[in-house]
């Protein structure tokens, strides 16, 4: 799980990552990241490090891809899906201070989400919907959501809807608020890249650049 400067890792330089993990397909890159910590690094450990964190876990698609409170996130190939394995100090935060890291990964996200629509010329305001979302013209674009498995360790599971179609979304049972999603290609008429709109948020995320 070395990071490589090659295929998809190489939007994510410079930043502090140190590993890359890349699925085709998975049940949810949050899930991954919660197996991961409770394989390796259980709940009250401390001082122990391999030097793979922050750690990046990336899939094409999620089969099983989740929200706040077990909603269901639609997570086809096309959109952006990955995790962020981190320790608290790699923000310069402590556990306690959750909502500082939910708005600071916000606010990169809307960052990213609105340069795209600015640089194409689309006349709209993307939105953050507390306390996970980012809206656009009353539509879903992106899901976050952190979860902390440890008092050491954090995992931030962003989702963007990229190049998918909203026309092929199908809303599941557990679709309570009734959200329906936007993409950027609905937006713009254009497929972007995945993996470079994924180190911008990175480097927006660690203010790197």
């Amino acid at each position: 799980m070395t990071l490589l400067p090659d295929g998809p890792v190489l939007p994510l330089l410079p930043t502090p990552i140190r590993s890359f993990v890349h699925f085709s397909i998975i049940d949810s890159t949050n899930d991954w990241g919660g197996r991961y910590l409770r394989l390796f690094h259980p709940p009250g450990e401390r001082g122990r490090s391999n030097g793979r964190f922050p750690l990046l876990v990336l899939a094409d698609a999620q089969s099983a891809a989740r929200g706040r409170f077990e909603h269901r996130w639609w997570s086809p190939a096309g959109g952006l899906a990955f995790s962020l394995l981190a320790r608290w100090r790699d923000f310069g935060l402590a556990r306690d201070e959750s909502p500082e890291l939910s708005s600071r990964v916000a606010h990169a996200v809307l960052s990213v989400i609105q340069s795209v629509l600015d640089s194409s010329g689309v006349e709209t305001t993307a939105v953050i919907q507390q306390p996970n979302d980012i809206m656009v013209g009353g539509r879903k674009i992106s899901g976050i959501l952190i979860e902390s498995p440890s008092p050491q360790y954090v995992v931030i599971g962003i989702g963007v809807n990229v190049n998918n179609r909203s026309s092929d979304y199908k809303a599941p049972d557990n679709n309570p608020r009734g959200y329906v999603p936007v993409s950027l290609f609905d937006l713009t008429g254009k497929s972007w890249s995945c993996c470079e709109l994924m180190g911008k948020i990175v480097r927006e995320l660690f203010r790197v650049g």
